[in-house]
């Protein structure tokens, strides 16, 4: 919702795909990459693989969609293993906010971040107050050098090569 490059599309009429599905209400084409079970499953790595048994869920205040559903699926997850759900919805400049965030919740094991950014910021903010703590933190998109990461940061590859070619085929499948 309101972002700027769908309303210019839209009102010059062109054809467009976009990645992820649309908010409730808005209609175009696009590639729908599951970020439910993509939130469920790397939710469930952490738990699994990292025997994370608090980990917490990070995002932007901006609610996009991808968000929501990656939230649903943490929660799904977070459900199905009997565990109590904890949110951060992160400000872009608030440091004092997330120091505070890590600070009352010192049982938090695990980061479910929407994307390698947000992940890696409260990874930095998390090692910053506790350096002698390890934490697992997952995130999105594999965007990020393995020089900025160490062995605790996670990251699922959205494959976008193979989401750009699904996009590239709806535009030329669609009908005139």
């Amino acid at each position: 919702e309101n972002d700027p490059v769908i309303e210019m599309l839209q009102k010059e009429d062109v054809d467009f795909v976009t990645i992820g599905k649309p908010a409730d209400g808005q209609k175009w084409l696009y590639v729908d990459n599951d970020n439910r079970k993509a939130g469920f499953d790397g939710t469930n790595f952490l738990m699994d693989h990292y025997h994370c048994q608090h980990p917490v869920f990070v995002q932007t205040h901006n609610n996009w969609p991808y968000e929501i559903d990656r939230r649903e699926g943490y929660q799904k997850a977070i459900d199905e293993a009997g565990k109590s759900p904890v949110f951060l919805s992160t400000h872009e400049n608030d440091d004092a906010s997330e120091d505070d965030f890590i600070r009352s919740n010192p049982q938090m094991d695990g980061i479910v971040a929407i994307d390698d950014y947000s992940g890696l910021q409260m990874y930095h903010r998390y090692k910053m107050i506790n350096p002698d703590k390890n934490i697992e933190v997952l995130g999105y998109n594999n965007s990020l050098p393995s020089e900025l990461t160490d062995q605790h940061f996670h990251s699922v590859d959205i494959h976008p090569a193979e989401m750009g070619q699904s996009a590239v085929k709806l535009l030329l499948d669609k009908p005139a």
